[in-house]
């Protein structure tokens, strides 16, 4: 899932070695690619992208059980929730949770059956996108959590050795693990990216040396900032809940109004029964469009949003369409949808045309849906 370029392939290695780019035009079967996918991120800063219900899993030794102990890193997300590390005992009770949880990040460390629970209000502010340090430290009985400077201490019971052996998991912990603390309610995969882990003081440990697993999350660098898009995750909301295979919902909102869709550019009747639509292409630059689906609606109809009538192009090429709309006469509207993945770019305009010789008002809808880019699938 992402971007290849720059492929080649050893022709000949005698008398002197061939390379020559690969010709993805001459491939004989393509699944779910395109040549032209546009998005692709130039630039990576250093760290881990965690795409979500994923993992990694770093080495056991790479944490040392002691009597005191300090854990930093650097996170970025524009989600509430994730389960930020993990470690834990594999014959005993120890363990320790660092996790975000709703607007707090929570510090769980149990050690010699004494659980010691730390959890520091933040807000929102950390879903924003931009870079969080979290510094957690114990000496002695004091355990104290930093984000941003924020900072809160606590007192355990007693000054206790963290017994654990088991690799250290970051972003996330393997389904087995879920199912094996589900008395614990961990949170689910963290999304975003996290740099500069350090379990000693100053040292930061090499990610992608230290790791013996990876299920969902590029180690090759982060997004850059300047690339970084809010998808609105925290603004997620129920839709439906239920066994239909199907429901329909007309209340529901994009989190933006993209600017990069242009109005149709004409719209007329062609005879009583047909109107031709034109409209320019998405100037979107980013994401394959799949098909262009074009429909009629009735506004008199007793069932508004079912349409009258439909076709589909798949010669995205293609910017002009007729379609016929069968026994209309009155207000009605046409709907141009380019269809790839559920995220919509739209524009609308209000056209008056006759059809039948009665007056038709209709307003048409261009929305152009893209398969996202990689960047669109890091930040999802």
């Amino acid at each position: 899932m992402g971007c290849l370029k720059d492929v080649y392939v050893m022709k000949s290695n005698s008398p002197s070695v061939t390379w020559r780019p690969l010709d993805w035009q001459s491939a004989e079967e393509q699944v779910n690619m395109w040549h032209s996918l546009k998005g692709c991120p130039t630039t990576l800063e250093e760290g881990a992208q965690f795409l979500g219900a994923g993992f990694l899993e770093l080495r056991a030794d790479t944490f040392h059980a002691a009597k005191d102990f300090e854990i930093s890193l650097k996170f970025q997300t524009n989600q509430l929730n994730g389960l930020l590390l993990f470690i834990h005992n594999k014959e005993g009770p120890d363990f320790l949770a660092v996790e975000l949880k709703s607007g707090m990040l929570t510090f769980r460390l149990k050690s010699s059956l004494i659980f010691t629970q730390v959890d520091l209000w933040l807000g929102l502010a950390y879903g924003d996108g931009n870079w969080n340090t979290v510094i957690i430290n114990k000496e002695g009985s004091l355990v104290s959590v930093c984000v941003n400077e924020v900072t809160k201490r606590t007192s355990q019971a007693g000054s206790q050795i963290l017994q654990v052996n088991s690799p250290v998991y970051v972003g996330g912990i393997p389904q087995e693990l879920q199912n094996s603390y589900s008395h614990l309610t961990l949170q689910q995969g963290f999304r975003g990216c996290m740099k500069e882990v350090a379990f000693t003081r100053g040292a930061v440990v090499n990610l992608a040396s230290v790791s013996s697993r990876a299920v969902r999350v590029n180690q090759d660098g982060c997004l850059s900032s300047d690339s970084i898009v809010n998808c609105g995750g925290n603004d997620s909301i129920l839709v439906y809940w239920g066994s239909q295979q199907s429901v329909y919902e007309s209340g529901l909102q994009p989190f933006t109004v993209p600017q990069s869709v242009p109005t149709p550019s004409r719209a007329q009747s062609i005879n009583g029964y047909s109107v031709e639509v034109a409209w320019d292409e998405p100037t979107v630059d980013k994401g394959v469009l799949e098909k262009y689906i074009l429909k009629a609606y009735g506004e008199d109809s007793p069932q508004p949003h079912i349409p009258s009538a439909s076709v589909e192009l798949y010669d995205t090429s293609t910017h002009t369409a007729a379609l016929v709309m069968p026994g209309h006469t009155g207000e009605g509207r046409v709907e141009m949808v380019g269809t790839g993945m559920p995220r919509a770019h739209s524009a609308r305009s209000d056209e008056q045309l006759s059809l039948r010789g009665v007056p038709y008002q209709m307003a048409l809808l261009i929305s152009a849906l893209f398969w996202p880019t990689l960047t669109d699938l890091i930040q999802m």
